[in-house]
């Protein structure tokens, strides 16, 4: 692949940084902001019933599967590993949540050149934010969930030397998703959950690459 080292691609690259900090760092406000809104521990089992903690209360799960571009640009890089953290805020709607998370995924692979081998490296990093209904089945919680994205990609190669390749960018999208929980215990669980993210197309390299996707992961989490 080429290279990339003009002023543009320093600048896009320190403006992609900037941007993926930002986003933790808003998470971590969302988060916090999140749990200051709440009531005070004593308090929190007053206002949220022993039988409803489940579908009232707040929430945090890690999440943990595969994820599948859809664009032809990620070549054998298209399936990756994804992980993720999610946080619920109850927002005062019945059984209807504020879904907050953070998402990561990766992958790598290898490619042959005339002069040497290069190891291709791509990873992405995911704020969302939306609602989340869910309902009680018995032990089983199956929920519905949507809301808005910012993804930064990030793809580079490199050799032995140094990197021969780097190029980043930022796209926001709007995804749709569900999945179904076991209730293991009154506040803890585990299941799985099906999304996909409808994205606008991020460039890499000069190219327009889908950044849509399918993921499926295990979730597992506590109530509290």
């Amino acid at each position: 692949m080429p290279g990339s080292g003009s002023g543009i691609g320093s600048r896009l690259g320190a403006v992609g940084t900037a941007i993926a900090g930002a986003c933790v760092l808003a998470s971590l406000v969302v988060l916090g902001a999140g749990c200051s809104a709440l009531p005070a521990a004593g308090e929190g089992r007053d206002a949220v019933a022993e039988a409803d903690l489940a579908l009232r209360g707040r929430q945090s799960d890690l999440r943990a599967g595969a994820r599948s571009f859809e664009g032809d640009g990620f070549g054998r890089m298209d399936d990756q590993l994804a992980l993720g953290v999610d946080y619920l805020a109850p927002i005062g709607l019945a059984n209807v949540r504020l879904e907050t998370g953070l998402h990561y995924s990766f992958d790598e692979t290898q490619g042959e050149t005339a002069s040497n081998t290069e190891n291709l490296e791509t990873y992405t990093l995911e704020l969302t934010a939306g609602p989340n209904v869910a309902w009680s089945v018995g032990r089983f919680r199956p929920y519905l969930g949507a809301g808005g994205s910012l993804i930064f990609v990030q793809q580079r190669a490199l050799d032995a030397a140094d990197d021969v390749f780097r190029d980043n960018d930022i796209t926001w999208g709007g995804y749709l998703g569900g999945g179904l929980l076991f209730q293991m215990t009154r506040s803890s669980h585990v299941g799985l959950e099906y999304r996909h993210l409808f994205a606008a197309e991020v460039t890499l390299d000069g190219q327009d690459v889908d950044a849509s996707y399918d993921q499926v992961v295990l979730v597992l989490g506590a109530s509290f």
